[in-house]
């Protein structure tokens, strides 16, 4: 697959995104049902913090290098898909080598240290995870995000039936782990089938120093995007423990789907914007189009929560359903953030999508850590993630108002 960018509309780059991750999420939703009922509060709790180490990890330790790509690829000739694969691979040892200890010791201070068999398929996790994620961000570059969702939907679904299968048999938390390292690992494999790199001499690639250099200012988008998957679950649950990280984990779940609305809309928005072709109108379109969906969504879940989360996830997990009310709100506040981020990065605003990034991580971690969990329990996580958000939202509304990025015509 050469440097063939997709020339679809804007808007129909972003109504096939989120068909196909909506499908997804339902999968989703459906493998959060059943860890719930099969593992219960206390080890759903560990998978919940052990699945947010990872993705957080994993988004970090890739050093912005794949959100470099999505910038830079449309851009550099020099920059290929070839030499993004070959600095994938040292970067996924060093992903596993910091990583796994730093998951050993989460799961210890959970008072869980994790066996063996355990370890080793934290390892796995790790490096199928990172692989994936690099892998699909090669499509979103190419500004091919239906393609992404699809490969991503594909992965949710084997992770869906492995997880009916371990159901039935009444298998636990080795093997649930198991099935999550199959999803992510049929992810990578299939995307990467899919990718033809184009022949390039590795003298005249000049990827890796291109993609290092200037992915370390675009890490604070990744470490926005990691506070997607819940940062807020991980202080959970290492101030309050896994029982609670378990509760919080399935509150969370609902808010989960309701993020794939403005994710699939940001994802063609930053490749427009990195293409030269998104105006302030068309961010605006974008904008309000993710905050009105979200916010009908919301709206209808924060209704139908008190009835559909113990029906769906079991008596065990009713005390969760006003964190989960709390969260959706949550959802109407980071959609901006998903949207506005994505675009100031694709105009090549990396120090204010980083910084909106950081500083929203930062903050996140200090009040749910510091201030709102120790007073207020799970709702106070939810809380901070409503302040924090908002904060964000605010940041780049007034940065991109400053910088006036668009193109000429539209200043």
């Amino acid at each position: 697959m050469p440097r063939r960018f997709n020339r679809g509309g804007l808007g129909s780059q972003s109504l096939r995104t989120m068909l196909w991750a909506f499908v997804g999420l339902g999968c989703s939703l459906v493998a959060g049902v059943i860890t719930a009922r099969l593992l219960g509060p206390s080890d759903r709790g560990l998978l919940s913090v052990l699945l947010t180490v990872v993705g957080i990890g994993t988004l970090v330790g890739g050093l912005g290098t794949n959100v470099a790509l999505r910038v830079y690829l449309p851009k550099d000739p020099r920059v290929s898909v070839g030499g993004f694969f070959r600095l994938t691979r040292p970067l996924t040892l060093g992903v596993a080598v910091v990583l796994t200890p730093i998951c050993f010791l989460v799961l210890h201070r959970m008072g869980h240290p994790p066996d063996i068999v355990l370890l080793a398929l934290v390892i796995l996790l790790i490096v199928t995870t990172f692989l994936s994620t690099q892998t699909l961000d090669v499509f979103n570059a190419l500004h091919q995000s239906p393609r992404s969702a699809r490969i991503n939907t594909l992965g949710f679904v084997v992770t869906m039936v492995a997880l009916l299968g371990l159901w039935w048999a009444g298998l636990g938390l080795h093997w649930v782990v198991c099935a999550y390292v199959l999803g992510f690992a049929t992810r990578a494999v299939v995307s990467r089938s899919m990718i033809r790199v184009e022949p390039i001499s590795v003298e005249r690639d000049h990827t890796a120093a291109r993609l290092m250099r200037n992915g370390l200012p675009l890490l604070g988008t990744n470490v926005g995007q990691a506070m997607m998957l819940r940062a807020d679950q991980l202080m959970v649950g290492l101030v309050l423990g896994s029982h609670a990280a378990g509760m919080y984990a399935v509150a969370a779940t609902p808010a989960g789907i309701l993020t794939v609305i403005a994710n699939s809309i940001g994802q063609p928005t930053f490749a427009e914007a990195a293409h030269g072709r998104l105006g302030w109108r068309g961010l605006a379109r974008q904008l309000c189009l993710a905050l009105l969906i979200t916010l009908a969504a919301a709206g209808a879940g924060i209704v139908l929560m008190p009835w559909a989360l113990p029906l769906l996830f079991g008596e065990d997990f009713a005390g969760s359903v006003f964190v989960a009310q709390l969260l959706l709100l949550a959802q109407v506040t980071l959609a901006p953030y998903l949207i506005l981020s994505r675009a100031a990065a694709g105009y090549g605003l990396v120090r204010l999508a980083g910084a909106a990034g950081l500083g929203g991580a930062a903050l996140l971690i200090l009040t749910t850590s510091v201030m709102f969990v120790p007073i207020f329990g799970m709702a106070g996580a939810a809380m901070a993630c409503i302040a924090t958000f908002l904060i964000m939202d605010l940041t780049l509304i007034v940065g991109l108002a400053w910088k006036r990025p668009w193109p000429g015509q539209e200043r």
